[in-house]
């Protein structure tokens, strides 16, 4: 299950309270996801499916000191025990720039991009979506320009 609200898994008791004979919803049905499990134990699934909450985007750097091209860089953080391999992902924000991703990130791992002229964070505030193969957003952040500071990285609390 993922919690869509704090953008974090959790369990069913995080969504319900039992009484009695009596359920009952603490969070509206569209605040959460409940996939089923990928596969049976011994199932080899290639690629490892990766669902929202799997791989973050932990933080952002929209302003380095001095240029900005080539410069500026987004932190992502593989939360799964197993390695992603980035082939396909790409990396958007909300004026329609892209970067595509490749190589992998390790299981446990944080993995620095660095981006160039497809992709560029706005100091006035930006939102910055991690796209996986099918087209599927894994993970979103937004930050304002009162967190924009030349050469401070911005970090997404989880």
């Amino acid at each position: 299950m993922f919690l869509l609200t704090k953008l974090e898994r959790g369990n069913l008791h995080d969504v319900i309270k039992g009484a009695g004979q009596q359920l009952q919803l603490t969070v509206w049905p569209e605040e959460f996801i409940i996939a089923p499990d990928p596969a049976p134990p011994g199932t080899v699934v290639k690629p490892p499916l990766v669902a929202a909450g799997d791989l973050l985007i932990v933080a952002a750097l929209p302003d380095p000191a001095g240029a900005d091209r080539g410069n500026e860089t987004v932190t992502l953080l593989n939360l799964t025990a197993t390695a992603i391999d980035l082939e396909g992902w790409a990396l958007s924000d909300a004026a329609g720039g892209r970067k595509t991703l490749t190589g992998r990130i390790d299981a446990g791992a944080a993995l620095r991009v660095t981006l160039d002229g497809g992709l560029r964070l706005d100091n006035g505030g930006d939102t910055i979506v991690l796209v996986d193969p099918k087209g599927s957003s894994i993970d979103q952040v937004t930050y304002q320009a009162n967190r924009v500071m030349a050469g401070r990285t911005i970090a997404f609390g989880r």
